[in-house]
């Protein structure tokens, strides 16, 4: 029987002298989370500049919402004689017995408030959500760019690779570019992943999901030809 769930999606966005924003999406018993900022996971990210967008490569796994789901903040700044200074850290909360009873997809927000900094966790509830597990290799060409995923229902990206922040460029003999993450949850809605080049091409493929097995496209973006596979499965 397939179940309803909800879950998460995180990404530290943004650091500022005052704030600091982070986002995130929850999948939903049906519902679950797969946050990538939570207690017992340690994703590590830099910024030198306050406007620069500050993401998260930590683990990714999907968390039912029965009760309430954990995020773990510690956040740190180099000082004039670069030694580490506490910006912020805490415990955010995200309350999954109130939002266990939506019945639909949505997005929403926690802060944790500290003397130097607010951080903001945006994540979304998805319902009947499922995980989609992506692999891509480039087949021909050379890929430099950023690589992004949202939904049809939640259209707040997640970024997946981007070569200009630190990533592995394949040499076009087939090579699998290396995802800072791979799990995606996904609702009923479509999975929109969209591939940017430095220069400025842009391709959006569309994926229906499915609760289990595979599915497979084959295209083109400017020189470079991909293949992108997504496996898809349920929340344990």
């Amino acid at each position: 029987m397939r179940g309803r769930w909800r879950s998460t999606r995180g990404e530290m966005r943004r650091i500022r002298p005052s704030s600091t924003d982070s986002e995130s999406t929850i999948p939903g018993r049906g519902k679950s989370a797969t946050p990538d900022s939570t207690t017992r996971t340690s994703p590590h990210s830099t910024s030198t500049r306050s406007d620069e967008s500050l993401i998260l490569t930590g683990p990714t796994r999907g968390l039912e919402l029965l009760d309430n789901i954990y995020l773990e903040i510690d956040l740190k700044i180099k000082d004039n004689n670069n030694k580490d200074r506490e910006l912020s850290k805490g415990l955010c909360v995200i309350d999954g017995v109130r939002l266990g009873g939506w019945n639909y997809s949505h997005a929403e927000c926690v802060d944790l408030e500290s003397r130097l900094s607010t951080v903001e966790v945006k994540f979304a509830v998805v319902v009947f959500s499922v995980e989609a597990t992506f692999e891509i290799k480039v087949l021909r060409g050379n890929f430099c760019g950023e690589i992004t995923a949202c939904t049809s229902a939640i259209q707040d990206c997640l970024v997946l690779h981007d070569s200009k922040a630190g990533g592995v460029t394949c040499d076009g003999s087939g090579g699998i570019i290396q995802l800072w993450r791979r799990v995606v949850c996904v609702g009923k809605e479509t999975l929109l992943l969209t591939i940017t080049t430095t220069d400025s091409v842009i391709r959006t493929v569309e994926f229906t999901p499915d609760v289990n097995g595979a599915t497979e496209d084959e295209f083109t973006c400017g020189d470079v030809k991909m293949l992108v596979k997504v496996n898809w499965s349920l929340f344990d």
